[in-house]
This record gives C-alpha cells, sequence and structure tokens, in this order.
C-alpha cells in the first residue's frame, strides 16, 4: 500500500470513529507525511452515524497529526451507517448494482463527485491542462446504470 501511495500526489485514508481504526489512521498519516510532507492527505469518515459524528473524527485526527506529526489532513466526506452495506456484502453484490439510493449509495456518488472535480497538479499532455472537471449534473449523466 505505501508503494503505490508513494506514487501519488494525493491520498485518501478510510477510517470509521471506532478507536483501532483512528490509531490505524494516524499511523498511516504518519507514513505518509513521513515519506512525501507536501502530498494532500484526505480522509473519509466511513459508518457515520450523522454528518456531524464524521466531521468530529475528521477533526479528532487532525488535532492529533497538527499536534504531534506538524501536518494537516483535509476532510473529504463521510459514509453513512447503512444496513445495506452488510446485506450487499452477503449477497456478493456490489452495492451500488443494487437499489442504488441507500445512504451509503448516495455518499459514495457524491465523493465521486468531488474526487472527479480534482484536477492534476502536472498535467501530463496539453489535452489533460485543457481538461474541465465534470459538474455534479454531467457526472450524473454520464454514469453508468451499474456504478460498481
Amino acid at each position: 500500500v505505501l508503494h503505490i501511495a508513494r506514487a501519488t500526489d494525493r491520498a485518501i485514508v478510510v477510517t470509521s470513529s471506532d478507536p483501532t481504526a483512528l490509531v490505524d489512521a494516524y499511523a498511516m498519516v504518519k507514513l505518509l507525511l513521513g515519506a512525501a510532507p507536501d502530498r494532500e492527505i484526505g480522509v473519509v469518515v466511513n459508518m457515520v452515524r450523522d454528518p456531524a459524528d464524521g466531521l468530529m473524527v475528521a477533526r479528532q485526527l487532525n488535532t492529533a497529526v497538527r499536534r504531534f506529526l506538524n501536518g494537516s489532513i483535509r476532510y473529504y466526506g463521510h459514509v453513512d451507517h447503512d444496513a445495506r452495506v452488510h446485506a450487499s456484502i452477503l449477497e456478493q453484490r456490489p452495492l451500488l448494482a443494487g437499489e442504488g439510493d441507500s445512504p451509503a449509495s448516495r455518499c459514495f456518488r457524491r465523493l465521486a463527485v468531488r474526487a472527479g472535480a480534482w484536477t492534476l497538479p502536472d498535467p501530463v499532455s496539453a489535452a489533460a491542462e485543457a481538461a474541465q472537471p465534470m459538474t455534479p449534473e454531467e457526472f450524473e449523466q454520464a454514469e453508468a446504470p451499474l456504478c460498481a
């Protein structure tokens, strides 16, 4: 994982409010910052009860990163706790291949729109420089019926 992450300009750490998950997220941020202090690191908080919980977890993690690592992370968003996620795992079927309107699937789509709007810091070609990110409306129209 670190080998792949070292080749990126941006990393996304996914965590939850579980204390062991937060410790693991902090450890990953520490390794990522150690390898490339200028890399943008974002956090997505999984299985939240409400948006305020996600923000609180991200703030706790960012406080520790600032205090002990002299760095910072960005809050990219959250994924709602959703019983349909567990059901899709048991069915061995991607969540977004099902009903597609569960709380978690809406969060995945919102995060995908945000990620789709990111631009490359060093475009590899003139075409990449000219490319404009898709608007959320364009994304919804272009999205395949089965997202996963």
